[in-house]
């Protein structure tokens, strides 16, 4: 079976490198909004589709706004629809509440603070996709709340 990567990311650069990343694991599905989400999960879901791995931003847009929380919304849904799909996530915000947060979601195997280097990025999608992701890695400016 073919491996399925979903991108949640509203930024369209961030987007195409993202998927230039990862399409070289797998068919990369890709959304934009926390609504576009929800839609292209439901539609994974009812097609059996095995999902191997989700990359979400956390900032997304909702209802016609950015959200700083609306990944976290997506990351609930793909917890209840795809239970054993790690999930890296992408943020601009460094705020310990966010950490907190993403520290309570275990599906969550990556945290990393943008920017970051692409070559680390492409590091944890290949320990994610080969299962070798366990519990939560901060990567750049969480990587102190780590230590606490």
């Amino acid at each position: 079976m073919e491996e399925t990567i979903l991108v949640v990311e509203d930024e369209v650069s961030r987007r195409i490198t993202l998927r230039f990343i990862c399409r070289d694991f797998g068919s990369v599905v890709e959304a934009r909004s926390e609504p576009d989400a929800f839609t292209l999960i439901e539609e994974l879901r009812l097609r059996g589709v095995r999902l191997s791995l989700a990359v979400v931003d956390l900032r997304l847009p909702r209802k016609g706004m950015i959200d700083p929380d609306a990944g976290f919304s997506v990351i609930r849904r793909l917890v209840r629809d795809f239970p054993t799909t790690p999930v890296i996530v992408l943020t601009i915000r460094t705020d310990k509440a966010a950490w907190q947060t993403a520290s309570g979601l275990p599906a969550i195997r990556y945290l990393f603070s943008k920017p970051y280097e692409s070559a680390r990025f492409r590091e944890a999608v290949v320990a994610c996709m080969k299962g070798k992701a366990k519990g939560l890695t901060c990567v750049g400016q969480f990587e102190d709340y780590d230590h606490e």
